[in-house]
């Protein structure tokens, strides 16, 4: 194990088993709390064990300091940092379950949103995500946590040509859609089916003009009230949520 090979530290005994069952990074060490009875805990224990990986039993004190004052539900990890899979990985993934459907997250900055925004994009069904190259450096263990585990789980690419990522995407037949606050289609007038890259932005800059303008289609999600638009992170989960509602009841749609 031990700090010299451990990089950055889970809590939470979700997010924790999402990062031994996903197998994309090193589990080192697992510590829970002595005593403390629980199945669920036990069961973890168990699958660390099957993966040879250390578990140590430790006391609440213990785990309060390991998990610097986060809920830990009594357990925390240390493991490697979260490599990114390649953009050929996510499509491979998407390609397997046909028709393909993958969302494009840019300009996102707020490590929480992020969060927020995978566990959306994995509970709507999408095959991976790709986001513009950044260093989430320190933030990686919140992303896991809040993401319940997506952040492991789901296919995950960087893109550090974003335009070049969506070109490729497009030559694997994937229609590119860009979410915006106004113009195009309604998100429930627009076509969710059929091999798609959905595009949506963060809170401050929106996705990129670069990106908007080779895209395919675009799409809007109508304000109602005085509010003029969603919080990232409820933009993609109401948009990936109708793409599910399409895709189950309507078909595969163009190009499926």
């Amino acid at each position: 194990m031990t700090k010299e090979r451990a990089a950055e530290r889970l809590v939470g005994r979700v997010a924790i088993a999402s990062a031994l069952a996903a197998g994309r990074r090193a589990v080192y060490v697992l510590h829970v709390e002595r005593r403390r009875g629980d199945r669920r805990l036990q069961a973890l224990a168990e699958a660390a064990r099957s993966r040879k990986v250390a578990v140590r039993e430790v006391s609440r004190d213990e785990l309060d300091r390991l998990a610097g004052g986060a809920g830990h539900g009594g357990c925390a990890a240390e493991v490697s940092v979260r490599a990114p899979d390649e953009l050929e990985d996510v499509l491979a993934a998407a390609q397997a379950s046909p028709p393909p459907f993958v969302v494009y997250l840019d300009g996102v900055e707020d490590p929480y949103n992020f969060g927020r925004m995978l566990r959306s994009v994995e509970a709507a069904g999408a095959h991976g995500a790709i986001v513009r190259a950044r260093d989430w450096g320190w933030s990686g263990p919140d992303i896991a946590r809040i993401s319940g585990g997506a952040y492991d789980r789901l296919p995950l690419a960087m893109a550090r040509e974003p335009v070049a990522a969506l070109e490729r995407c497009r030559e694997a037949n994937l229609r590119l859609i860009a979410a915006e606050p106004r113009g195009g289609a309604t998100y429930y007038e627009a076509d969710l089916r059929g091999p798609l890259v959905l595009l949506v932005g963060g809170e401050k800059r929106g996705i990129a003009r670069s990106l908007r303008e080779i895209c395919d289609e675009r799409l809007s999600i109508p304000m109602l009230g005085g509010i003029i638009s969603l919080a990232a992170c409820d933009a993609a989960a109401v948009l990936c949520f109708e793409a599910a509602r399409q895709r189950a009841v309507t078909g595969s749609g163009p190009g499926g």
